[in-house]
């Protein structure tokens, strides 16, 4: 569902931009980089092989387990609770901070933008949740203005049919987190806004049916136009 979201929200700007006064006006006003699929061989793997799957499919040095959850792997807050160090588990965090091709790729990429992004999302599944930094309990620097953002947008999303979301910091809201995207790009890269929406389920987990779609693209175009 996250991959879809995010593609079809993609699609929106590209054809909707001189068209549609709403997205021609975001466009007019900043620049947008979009980023599909984090883990292209993990991803893949759920098609092929298991479907819950989540980390990568890299080896891991003396263990027959094979994977990094990338999302445990960014150089900020890195080997600290919420994730593991076993590469057996789900939320291994790799050999080293930014071991993985996958992470020093997209740190090095968002760091040679210019300037600095004012924000950066990161689309998961699933829960109904809106969250921001940090997963180890405490607040992000500018903590005002990123709850008033937070608050902004969790409100569109929940207007758009009714729903409860819960909003705030991840590790209060949801459990503690480390070495995350979000947690690096506020700590480690100086990114202001970073949040990590966890999109509806309705009621089928991670695995929702492809009519869940089009409501999630809504609620989260609904919440980033907020």
């Amino acid at each position: 569902l996250a991959g879809a979201t995010v593609m079809n929200i993609l699609d929106m700007m590209i054809t909707g931009y001189g068209t549609d006064a709403e997205v021609t006006r975001l466009l007019d006003y900043a620049d947008f980089v979009f980023i599909p699929v984090m883990n292209p061989d993990g991803y893949a793997y759920t098609w092929s092989t298991e479907r819950m799957w989540r980390k990568n499919r890299g080896t891991n040095a003396g263990s027959g387990c094979i994977g990094t959850d990338l999302n445990r792997n960014y150089p900020y807050g890195w080997a600290e609770p919420g994730a593991s160090g076993s590469p057996c588990s789900d939320t291994y965090y790799g050999d080293s901070a930014a071991s993985e091709q996958e992470t020093a790729d997209t740190v090095a990429f968002i760091q040679a933008l210019s300037p600095t992004p004012i924000a950066l999302v990161s689309y998961h599944t699933h829960g109904y949740y809106f969250l921001h930094p940090f997963g180890d309990c405490t607040d992000p620097p500018s903590v005002a203005d990123v709850v008033a953002v937070t608050n902004a947008a969790c409100g569109a999303i929940e207007g758009t049919f009714g729903e409860n979301w819960l909003c705030g910091n991840s590790c209060q809201e949801l459990y503690a987190t480390s070495g995350t995207s979000v947690d690096w790009a506020t700590g480690g890269a100086s990114i202001k806004y970073s949040f990590t929406p966890e999109l509806r389920n309705d009621g089928f987990g991670f695995t929702p049916p492809a009519s869940s779609i089009s409501p999630s693209v809504e609620q989260m175009w609904n919440g980033m136009v907020a």
